[in-house]
């Protein structure tokens, strides 16, 4: 395992976000259309938070260090591919407080999930 900070594992956590965000929100989706379950804003920012968790502690078991450093760079990543897909497919743009929300969510999500990724690495190597 390398020590150092690289792009490859932060691209690659990014990736994984969006197919953790996708698949999340696809089984969300579904419940919605099968169920009465109500549409909230809480499910959809807990989609955002497990994905990018999820992510970080990926990107960061990759890299075998340096946690907090990988997780904030896949949460900062995640939020600037969002904004790009928001700017590109959503007719009206969201308000800033949801942009403020969203990234204050991704980048604390991917912070803590990129210090337990290493976390994790060190308790695996006993």
């Amino acid at each position: 395992m390398s020590k150092s900070f690289r792009v490859s594992n932060i691209l690659s956590g990014v990736f994984s976000a969006f197919v953790f965000a996708l698949v999340l929100a696809t089984v969300y989706g579904v419940l919605l259309s099968f169920t009465t379950l109500p549409e909230r804003r809480l499910i959809i920012n807990l989609i955002i938070i497990l994905s990018v968790f999820g992510a970080g502690i990926f990107s960061a078991h990759r890299a075998g260090s340096k946690g907090l450093h990988h997780g904030l760079a896949v949460g900062a990543g995640f939020i600037v591919v969002s904004l790009l897909l928001l700017a590109i497919l959503r007719d009206t743009p969201p308000s800033w407080l949801e942009i403020l929300q969203r990234s204050g969510f991704s980048l604390i999500a991917g912070g803590v999930g990129g210090i337990c990724g290493v976390f994790g690495q060190g308790q695996s190597n006993k």
